[in-house]
C-alpha cells in the first residue's frame, strides 16, 4: 500500500472507531459500585436462620470466615433443614454455594472510554457455578466458575462486534475445616481473548495470588476482589497494567482497562450474579434471559438470529483451566 493510501485508510479507521449508531447515548442504569444498589445470590426465606459470614484478607489472600457448614451432613447436626439442602446433588450446601458466589465475585472495573457508559440497552449480569474437585495432589478444592456477561461487545474499529459477550474468571478455593465454611482463594483465572489468537487468559499460583488487587466493599467494609474489562471487547485482567501490556499490530487494537476506581461518574461494576446448579440438576435457567445450560450462542438478551453472537454459558461453566481433564 502507498504510503498515501495508509494514511487515508488509518485516518478512516480512526474516525469508524467513534462510529457507535446503535447507542442512545444515555447512561444505562447499570449496577455501579458503591452508589447503585447490587444484586445478590442470596435468596434466603424467613425459615432460614442467620450466620457469620465475613471476608478478609490473610497473607496477601482472600479468605471466606462463615460458621455455615459447606457439607450438608456437618450442615445438619445442629442446623434445620432448610438451611442444609443440597438441590443440585454436588455434595455442597447451596446456601453455602450462595454465599461463596456473593462474596467472592469481584468488583469489575470498566474503561471510561468504554461504550457501555452511554448504551442505553446496555445490561450486565453473571452467573456462578461452585464444585468440589479433587486437586493433582489428592486434596480437597471447591471450584467456583462466574461467567461475566455483557449485553454487547462492541469489538474494535468496526471489527469484531457481535451480540453477547460471556467473560469469565476462575479460583480455586481450599476449604478449611469441615466444621465451618470457610474458604480461601488460593489460585485465579482470568480469561481474555479466551481460546483466540489472542488469547492472554492467565493463571495466578503460588506467589504470583500476590498480584491480585482488592477494595473495601463500602456496603460491608471488608476487601473484594477486583478484576480489569478492557475497553469495548470486555476481556478479564487481574491489574490494569497486565491490560495495558498486551498491544496489537492493528491500528486502535490495543487494549485499554481502567486505571481504578472512579466515584464520579462510577466506572465499576458488582454485577447481580445467579447460581447455576449443576448441568442435571440447574438451580437457575437463565442468565440475562439467555438459556444457562443449553448448547446454544450467548446473545446478550438482544435476540437470536439478529447477527452472530458469543459462545454458550454452559461451556465456559464446565471447562476447568486448573484440571483441564475434569
Amino acid at each position: 500500500m502507498k504510503p498515501g493510501i495508509a494514511l487515508v485508510a488509518l485516518a478512516a479507521a480512526s474516525t469508524a472507531c467513534t462510529e457507535l449508531d446503535v447507542l442512545s447515548g444515555s447512561r444505562p442504569d447499570l449496577p455501579w459500585s458503591p452508589l447503585a444498589p447490587r444484586g445478590t445470590a442470596l435468596t434466603r426465606s424467613s425459615e432460614v436462620p442467620p450466620y457469620e459470614v465475613s471476608t478478609a484478607l490473610a497473607g496477601g489472600s482472600l479468605e471466606l470466615v462463615t460458621d455455615l457448614p459447606a457439607a450438608p451432613a456437618d450442615c445438619a447436626v445442629d442446623r434445620p433443614p432448610a438451611l442444609c439442602a443440597d438441590d443440585d446433588g454436588d455434595g455442597l450446601v447451596d446456601e453455602w454455594e450462595d454465599v461463596v458466589l456473593d462474596r467472592f465475585r469481584p468488583f469489575v472495573r470498566i474503561d471510561k472510554g468504554d461504550p457501555l457508559h452511554i448504551d442505553g440497552e446496555g445490561r450486565v449480569a453473571s452467573v456462578g457455578r461452585v464444585v468440589p474437585v479433587v486437586a493433582g495432589d489428592g486434596s480437597a478444592r471447591i471450584r467456583l466458575f462466574l461467567v461475566l456477561g455483557y449485553s454487547r461487545d462492541y469489538g474494535r474499529c468496526t471489527f469484531g462486534s457481535h451480540l453477547g459477550d460471556s467473560e469469565r474468571v476462575v479460583l480455586d478455593l481450599l476449604p478449611g475445616a469441615s466444621t465451618d465454611g470457610s474458604a480461601r482463594l488460593i489460585g485465579a483465572y482470568t480469561a481474555a481473548h479466551e481460546g483466540s489468537g489472542r488469547d492472554t487468559s492467565r493463571l495466578f499460583e503460588g506467589d504470583e495470588i500476590a498480584a491480585l488487587e482488592y477494595a473495601d466493599d463500602p456496603a460491608t467494609g471488608e476487601p473484594r476482589w477486583a478484576v480489569y474489562s478492557s475497553r469495548a471487547k470486555h476481556a478479564t485482567y487481574a491489574t490494569a497494567a497486565l491490560c495495558e501490556a498486551n498491544g496489537s499490530w492493528i491500528f486502535c487494537g490495543d487494549e485499554d482497562c481502567a486505571s481504578g476506581r472512579s466515584l464520579d461518574p462510577p466506572n465499576e461494576l458488582l454485577m447481580p450474579v445467579v447460581n447455576a446448579g449443576e448441568p442435571d440438576a440447574p438451580r437457575a435457567e437463565e442468565m440475562m434471559d439467555e438459556p444457562v445450560w443449553e448448547d446454544v450462542a450467548f446473545c446478550g438478551g438482544l435476540g437470536h438470529g439478529d447477527g452472530s453472537c458469543a459462545s454458550p454459558l454452559r461451556e465456559k461453566l464446565l471447562s476447568d483451566p486448573f484440571s483441564p481433564e475434569i
